[in-house]
């Protein structure tokens, strides 16, 4: 940078700008406009050989010429290769021409007071949006920490061959920019402002409301089921409902909707093999006590079991098959706790003549 010149009029010098400028009023008689011009002239020597002129030259020095326009951009759109400032802009770009509703380019402008809590924020909405924002640059001043962050395909506008070869390895950072970025300003007091955009374009990206593998899936509400179709969770061709005994091979005796209602104590709880005769001397009314204890449990197990036959016919009349799916997998559970030779005597017990009425004809018991 230059900080003395010779007088353009009389050769002399080289002064200090400050000099010259008050020898060319003193001995020349030169007015502003021609100062002006000389200091035009400096400068444009003073950055010849370059795009552009210092951002903060003032219009006052020829008032018929603008500030020079930055003609380097660091950012262009993926999509039309429209060049842009900063990802900001970019991000504002892609919300107005290229928003097709798969992602959401909405700027979000918060302010937290510690960051502990815009990290739980961001980890938040990086789970929600499918995203991960990688720390690309970092900025210190005495009021604050200047952070930003960009999504981890956006590789910037970095040229190094050999690191883009590495890049293109890793397939990570698949294309140049990506609006999806998070401008953090950590103040001294602790408080975070944060302006964010996660919105993708440029590099493959699941839609939103996607279910992926591997990731968290959000339980569903009471009110969210009734909302759900079975088709969206789990396909038809692909319901499992089977119970234990026949993925194992073995025979069972299908049962109908309508057989619910018609079972019996006797069905679920054989009898073969109990004694129920009473004994003798003082432990006579000791059982029988214990034998109106089980009468009564056995009565509430058979009425826990007609309502869950209630609710499993409700799944079928409304084709509920991913509720069924869920109620499988319970009761798999359930019965991996049994011995296997109650399991074993329920699958191969003889079937009441209401079950027998019920199976249709052509199957084999």
């Amino acid at each position: 940078m230059y900080t003395a010149a010779k007088c353009c009029i009389c050769e002399k010098g080289p002064y200090p700008l400050k000099t010259l400028y008050a020898h060319m009023r003193r001995v020349h008689k030169c007015v502003e406009a021609d100062i002006a011009k000389v200091q035009h002239a400096i400068k444009k020597a003073c950055y010849d050989g370059k795009d552009e002129e210092r951002a903060h030259t003032k219009v006052s020095e020829d008032s018929n010429k603008e500030p020079a326009e930055k003609i380097n951009h660091t950012v262009e759109c993926p999509v039309c290769n429209q060049p842009f400032y900063s990802t900001m802009e970019l991000a504002y770009h892609c919300r107005d021409e290229h928003d097709d509703g798969t992602t959401d380019f909405t700027i979000i402008v918060k302010m937290f007071d510690s960051w502990t809590d815009f990290e739980m924020w961001r980890e938040q909405k990086e789970l929600e949006t499918f995203s991960k924002l990688v720390k690309r640059t970092y900025r210190k001043s005495n009021c604050w920490t200047t952070i930003t962050y960009t999504c981890q395909h956006s590789r910037g506008s970095s040229k190094d061959l050999r690191e883009l070869k590495k890049r293109a390895r890793r397939k990570t950072r698949l294309c140049r920019n990506c609006p999806c970025f998070a401008k953090v300003k950590h103040r001294r007091d602790e408080v975070v402002e944060v302006i964010a955009c996660f919105g993708h374009c440029g590099h493959p990206h699941p839609a939103y409301m996607t279910a992926r593998e591997g990731e968290r899936q959000i339980p569903l509400t009471s009110n969210d089921v009734a909302d759900t179709s079975s088709n969206d969770l789990y396909p038809r061709d692909t319901v499992n409902c089977t119970p234990v005994a026949v993925r194992e091979g073995k025979k069972q005796v299908p049962l109908m909707s309508n057989d619910v209602a018609n079972v019996k104590p006797n069905d679920l709880y054989p009898s073969d093999g109990v004694d129920s005769s009473p004994l003798e001397g003082s432990s006579h009314t000791q059982s029988s006590t214990a034998n109106e204890q089980t009468d009564d449990d056995a009565d509430e197990e058979i009425v826990n079991l007609l309502k869950m036959g209630e609710v499993v016919q409700v799944f079928v009349e409304e084709q509920r098959y991913d509720l069924m799916n869920k109620f499988s997998d319970i009761l798999e559970i359930c019965l991996q706790q049994v011995p296997p030779e109650l399991v074993n005597q329920v699958y191969f017990r003889t079937p009441s003549n209401a079950h027998t009425d019920a199976i249709p004809d052509g199957v084999e018991i």
